[in-house]
């Protein structure tokens, strides 16, 4: 019991040790823990055992922190035994991680220790001299070679024998062992670093390789830091070029070596010390934009694994951009251009995740609608632009449009000033964007009284794709009169056609036909028509008869709108089928004398519908 309480309150020392000490300059000279505290800990050790007390040494261990851990196993390194002559067994305990184990959960057992040993530090600057002495006739190459079979051994014992507190050592001892090997020669000539590397990943199969990943990198990050810190200052503390070395490594390594569905890459990039901002994104335009090969039908199966990596790569974004300020705007920048990507599926996934989890975080919100408004105010100056590309660029804004309904105003500004191609090509595409922002949105109000000018067919079509699927809001409704009234544009009544009656339509018939372009006249026919298989609705044959009994020789509209706006009629067969027409052509008929169109009519008939041929 003296023993365990003589350990436990060595431990809270040394703890409290730890937390006053200044890391920076101590590990910039030595790289491990200070000389002073390794020897306390020491002679604590020397105690219990002098006394006998095994369990008090084991719960010490236990307790000690971790770095200060790893380098009392690096101090007593010298203290394995000797193995017997001619004995070269490669799982002897005296060699490797077997003779690591020793050191963490054997000195009560074959190491003998007395405490006229000499002083720990004494020993450690002993031990040192000695191998270097031993190494001063061995060439370079030979040098390397050593380095890299001696790291290999330790980390090629059996790991399912060890139990957390041993992985966690292991990796300090071997990452203080990396930074300490960088200070005489880069590690990646002799090897040593592409081994631990390896070595991390084949852990990530047994479920360990994370925890001994991050201390890899905390522990070199934290090492080298502090060197780069005491050499000058904190302009050198930005530069880490050890720590860049390893982290690089691993990176390409999770990344090539791990399938996409364990999501490793996302958890290691979110919390490893220090992210270097030109490789990961390097990596990860690597997954969004692999290099395109001729496709062929056995890719199917390429093409479902570049699937699944570029959606690892969207969720590594996203978490970065969450959870990660000094990437996150960066990784921001990347997201919004796969927004605009020509493949479809790449650029719906990014658009979904832009719309749905970036944009309604206020800090991020800003910049992603800037660059929505901007790439389609692009295309708008390029008189080259195809179609797809044109959807392509709008498709953003489109979507942030449904989360933030005043952006159509935005949208509608655009409109205006777009070349014809742009504005048909946004036009044909509105109908979804209508039906899901839906009638009630406060913003329509808005839009219908300050539209911009250019822009109202736009604005028209949304309101008469929500007519289509029930009347409008009152509000709305209003607004449009409001419109009609001061401008007298009929365009402003389009939206309301499906609530007038059969006689109100057929009376404003003349000014629709004079005052609508063709594209909208046949919507207009659509709405006016929506209630056809009502009793006492508008019926195609009613239509039909009123557009004939407007006479263009009154002057009020022009000959060529009266031929439009029949033809639009043969452009809805399955609304003018053949007994419509039969019909309404017996009907004017019966007029004395024939309508001016009559005849014309009857030529459009014939040729739509050849079963009426007489």
């Amino acid at each position: 019991s003296q023993g365990l309480k003589r350990g436990r309150e060595e431990v809270q020392r040394l703890q409290s040790a730890s937390k006053r000490r200044d890391t920076g300059s101590r590990q910039a000279q030595q790289g491990q823990t200070e000389p002073r505290e390794l020897e306390q800990a020491q002679r604590a050790v020397l105690g219990m055992l002098e006394t006998g007390q095994r369990a008090g040494v084991l719960s010490f261990l236990g307790q000690v922190p971790p770095p200060v851990l790893a380098d009392l196993v690096l101090h007593n390194m010298g203290r394995l035994p000797q193995p017997p002559p001619g004995v070269k067994d490669p799982r002897a305990p005296w060699v490797g991680e077997r003779g690591l184990q020793v050191l963490l959960h054997g000195l009560s057992g074959p190491v003998e220790i007395s405490a006229s040993d000499e002083d720990p530090t004494a020993l450690l600057a002993r031990t040192r001299q000695e191998a270097i002495a031993a190494l001063g006739d061995m060439r370079e190459a030979e040098k390397r070679k050593l380095r890299r079979e001696a790291v290999q051994r330790m980390l090629e014992a059996d790991a399912e024998e060890h139990d957390e507190l041993d992985c966690a050592v292991r990796g300090l001892v071997m990452s203080r062992m990396v930074v300490l090997g960088a200070l005489a020669a880069p590690t990646g000539k002799d090897g040593v670093l592409d081994v631990l590397l390896d070595h991390i990943l084949a852990m990530y199969q047994v479920s360990k390789g994370h925890e001994l990943a991050l201390t890899v990198l905390y522990t070199i990050f934290t090492s080298e830091l502090a060197m780069r810190k005491a050499e000058g200052g904190a302009g050198k503390a930005k530069e880490l070029p050890l720590y860049a070395q390893v982290f690089t490594g691993l990176l390409k390594r999770v990344r090539e070596g791990l399938p996409p569905h364990e999501r490793v890459l996302a958890k290691l990039l979110l919390e490893a010390p220090r992210l270097e901002t030109d490789v990961v994104l390097s990596n990860l335009e690597e997954m969004l934009f692999p290099l395109e090969t001729q496709h062929t039908p056995e890719d199917a199966q390429e093409d479902e694994m570049r699937a699944e990596v570029q959606s690892l790569a969207l969720t590594v974004l996203r978490d970065l951009v969450l959870h990660r300020p000094h990437v996150r705007f960066p990784c921001l920048r990347l997201v919004l251009r796969c927004s605009t990507a020509k493949a479809q599926e790449l650029r719906g996934k990014s658009i979904r995740l832009l719309a749905n989890k970036m944009f309604p975080v206020g800090f991020l919100g800003p910049d992603i609608e800037k660059f929505a408004v901007e790439k389609l105010q692009e295309l708008k100056g390029s008189s080259e632009a195809k179609a797809e590309e044109i959807s392509a660029g709008s498709e953003l804004l489109f979507a942030l449009c449904t989360k933030k309904h005043s952006l159509l105003m935005e949208l509608h500004r655009v409109y205006a000033e777009a070349p014809s191609a742009m504005k048909e090509c946004i036009y044909q595409s509105v109908d979804t964007l209508a039906k899901t922002v839906g009638a009630k949105s406060p913003t329509l109000p808005v839009l219908v009284n300050s539209c911009p000018t250019g822009s109202e067919d736009l604005m028209l079509r949304m309101l008469s794709v929500l007519a289509e699927h029930g009347a409008l809001p009152g509000e709305v409704a209003s607004a449009l009169v409001e419109r009609y009234r001061a401008t007298k544009d009929v365009r402003f009544t389009l939206p309301a056609l499906p609530t007038l009656k059969k006689e109100e339509i057929m009376a404003r018939l003349p000014e629709l036909v004079a005052g609508l372009p063709v594209r909208q006249f046949q919507t207009a026919l659509g709405l006016c028509l929506r209630s056809r298989n009502q009793v006492g609705g508008l019926t195609p044959v009613d239509v039909l008869y009123g557009l004939h009994m407007i006479d263009p020789r009154a002057g009020q509209v022009p000959l060529a709108k009266v031929k439009d706006a029949i033809t639009c009629c043969f452009k809805l067969p399955q609304v003018f089928d053949g007994p419509a027409l039969s019909t309404a052509l017996h009907k004017l008929m019966e007029l004395t004398p024939f309508p001016l169109m009559f005849m014309r009519t009857v030529i459009q008939t014939i040729s739509a519908q050849p079963s009426l041929k007489p």
